[in-house]
């Protein structure tokens, strides 16, 4: 799952195992699936007839009505689908195109998804459209605030390491606070230190990580070295060790 700036030649590889589903850009030209040979001599067609524009699609195909659950919000839909080729970034990958728009929308369509997943049907498709949102924050977090984005890494097998242990990070963390945290002290305090923000009603990896660095701080007494503590082994002050 991807928005529309991951779109690119490179999903034409994927392997069979694997699924695409991005959002379509407006300019995006689809076209019809290549039709059946027709015996006479030559390369048979790679694909169909232009179909155009989501827009030029959306004025010719049938919609349907239905509710979907998107945002952790259930509404009522205009969906249609067809199957196509996008062939200025998938080539000769068949798609499932779903146009989709709100029951009161005066525009052709509000959004349109391509899936390689011809299989799903247009409200999985939605809904797992939806479900990248979680995944791009959880992505911007482990780069912003746990170094991901730090690493100056090239090789591939570095690359591999780093960021995985980045996002275990974010994972230790969350962890730690479902345990340790305390969710409306943090949020008061956070909401007192911005007040203009009314809409805070949970708190953020950002206030995660305040909170474990004082919960780390006050728990080091004075004079404590935490470099060579280990589980089973006695604190050793910094003085004992000088």
């Amino acid at each position: 799952m991807a928005d529309a700036a991951y779109r690119g030649p490179a999903w034409r590889t994927l392997p069979s195992t694997a699924t695409f589903t991005t959002r379509l850009p407006a300019n995006a030209v689809l076209y019809a699936l290549p039709p059946a040979p027709t015996g006479k001599r030559g390369h048979p067609a790679w694909k169909g007839a232009k179909l155009g524009t989501c827009a030029d699609l959306a004025a010719t195909v049938t919609w349907s009505t239905t509710s979907v659950t998107c945002y952790g919000t259930t509404e009522t839909v205009r969906m249609a689908t067809i199957t196509c080729l996008w062939w200025g970034s998938l080539h000769r990958r068949p798609v499932t195109v779903v146009l989709v728009k709100k029951t009161d929308s005066t525009r052709p369509y509000d959004i349109a998804l391509a899936s390689t997943d011809t299989g799903a049907s247009a409200e999985a498709i939605l809904a797992r459209y939806a479900d990248r949102w979680s995944v791009e924050q959880t992505i911007k977090d482990s780069k912003i605030l746990l170094g991901a984005g730090d690493a100056a890494n090239r090789l591939r097998r570095a690359v591999e390491r780093t960021v995985p242990f980045a996002m275990l990070g974010l994972t230790i963390l969350v962890l730690w606070y479902a345990e340790q945290g305390t969710h409306t002290t943090d949020l008061a305090a956070a909401r007192a230190r911005a007040p203009w923000n009314r809409k805070k009603t949970h708190v953020s990896v950002d206030d995660m990580l305040i909170a474990f660095r004082r919960a780390r701080i006050t728990a080091i007494s004075p004079g404590q070295d935490t470099l060579h503590q280990y589980p089973g082994r006695p604190a050793t002050s910094t003085s004992a060790a000088a």
